[in-house]
Parts: C-alpha cells; sequence; structure tokens
C-alpha cells in the first residue's frame, strides 16, 4: 500500500468505529504531532542537581488526550439518559470503563482504520452519486 501525504482530510474529521452492537465513537486519528501539540503546553521544566527535568500533569494530558480523540458517540448513556458527548463524560466513561479506553486510544492510533473507512466513505458516495443520476 502505497502512502499518500494528501490524504490526511479523514485524519482530521474522524471516522465512526464500532464497539459493539450498540455503541460507535466518532474518534479522530492521533498523529505523533498530534500527541506532541496536545503535551507541549503541559511540560515543566525544572532542573535538578544540573539536570534538565521534563514533568508533565499526566491528568491533563489524558484529559486532552481523550477529548482530541472521541469526537461524538452514539449508545451511550449514564442512568440510563443519553450522555452527550462532552469532556467530562469522556473522562467518566474512560475512568469506569478502561476497556473502552483503551479501544479508543488503540483505534485512534491505527491509521489502516481511517484509510479504510475513507475508501468505504468514497465508494459508498460513487454508488449513491451513479444512482441518483
Amino acid at each position: 500500500m502505497a502512502l499518500d501525504l494528501k490524504e490526511t482530510k479523514v485524519m482530521g474529521e474522524g471516522v465512526w468505529i464500532k464497539y459493539d452492537d450498540d455503541v460507535s465513537f466518532k474518534i479522530r486519528y492521533l498523529s505523533p504531532k498530534a500527541g506532541r501539540k496536545l503535551r507541549k503546553p503541559l511540560v515543566k521544566t525544572k532542573w535538578r542537581a544540573s539536570e534538565k527535568v521534563e514533568e508533565v500533569n499526566e491528568q491533563l494530558f489524558d484529559d486532552a488526550l481523550i477529548d482530541y480523540m472521541v469526537i461524538d458517540w452514539k449508545g451511550i448513556e449514564f442512568g440510563g439518559k443519553k450522555a452527550e458527548c462532552t469532556l467530562e463524560n469522556k473522562k467518566k466513561l474512560t475512568e469506569l470503563f478502561s476497556d473502552v479506553a483503551v479501544f479508543i486510544l488503540e483505534s485512534a492510533k491505527d491509521h489502516a482504520s481511517f484509510i479504510e473507512q475513507k475508501e468505504a466513505t468514497a465508494l459508498k458516495n460513487s454508488k449513491s452519486s451513479s444512482n441518483s443520476s
């Protein structure tokens, strides 16, 4: 498979990825560059014994990551009511269900799933445009 550096638009828009029969997440691709950009403002540099040490507020970094990666969701409820996709609810979800947190992170880093979704969407759009002609 060739890597096309121009084919990155879908990466920022996110793609819907099915977690199970009832739950789906719209996930944005987490590139190394995006990860560094999220991390940079959370790094504090200190000197210890003439050595430069970087400290990162891990909780704020985790919050920034989950907020960046999850754009929207379907099938998430809290207390029997549909949950809005807010930062607070994203944090609550990933704190309560570590398997969901792992799924989101792995999905956001899986470049191939974004390419497959882009190709599937392009195919679907070409079929619907040819059917409407």
